[in-house]
């Protein structure tokens, strides 16, 4: 998957879809408010060892959820221009940097509401430790 970012240059995320025989298979289709949140394709596929993720989160929020982005946030104003979070009553007060320690299957599209890309791991709240390592942890005021 290649996108651009807000300086308009490529990036490309360590990414497989499945049509590129990649099985997710325990993988259903989305439905309600994960199917809303993305406007347009919604791939599912894996991301690889050592690919990095982007998450806003809400002040001293001590575990990801399940949302990322591959694009870096900048500040609050950035996280709500790329990735629609206010809907979800998330400030962007903090931008965490994950790095991939394990490959797992996931969601990935545009945002709606959104300018930006995103990735959803369903499940990985429960066991995020198992598959992502912080590696940067960033406040904003």
């Amino acid at each position: 998957l290649v996108i651009r970012d807000r300086n308009d240059s490529l990036q490309t995320i360590a990414w497989r879809v499945a049509e590129e025989k990649v099985e997710p298979s325990s993988l259903p289709d989305l439905a309600g408010d994960e199917f809303d949140a993305f406007d347009g394709p919604i791939f599912k596929g894996m991301v690889n060892v050592d690919t990095l993720l982007v998450q806003s989160q809400r002040r001293d929020q001590k575990n990801p959820g399940e949302w990322f982005t591959p694009i870096r946030v900048l500040n609050p104003e950035h996280a709500e221009e790329l990735s629609n979070i206010v809907k979800w009553n998330n400030k962007g007060e903090q931008t965490a940097i994950y790095r991939v320690k394990q490959s797992f299957a996931a969601y990935a599209g545009k945002v709606a509401g959104g300018t930006g890309y995103q990735i959803y791991g369903a499940g990985l709240r429960e066991v995020w430790s198992d598959y992502l390592e912080l590696v940067e942890l960033e406040s904003h005021p």
